[in-house]
């Protein structure tokens, strides 16, 4: 599931720039017929540009758990072998009775 996470944001920023070529080619060459609606071609248009946005946010929030989740683990080690450092072991007590 995490992998899905990861891929699905790139997938969709494939698609949407794909979107946004066949919207700026149709604007050039009406003849090719991408897009034969104009609220369609529009809708598409800021789908894609918002799907893209969506996309690298979520990719650069990801990123960011990521890195913050590895310091958050080395502090964590480190604070746990301090803290058993800190701690003398007590020697060994004599059982005289």
């Amino acid at each position: 599931m995490k992998r899905a996470v990861g891929i699905l944001p790139h997938v969709s920023i494939v698609m949407s720039g794909m979107m946004i070529v066949f919207f700026l080619i149709d604007r050039v060459n009406i003849a090719m017929g991408f897009m034969s609606n104009e609220f369609h071609k529009w809708l598409s248009f800021f789908l894609a540009l918002f799907c893209m946005g969506y996309s690298v946010l979520l990719i650069a929030y990801l990123r960011y758990a990521e890195r913050e989740n590895e310091k958050r683990a080395v502090r964590d080690r480190r604070s746990a072998r301090a803290g058993s450092a800190a701690v003398k072991p007590a020697g060994r007590m004599s059982n005289n009775r």
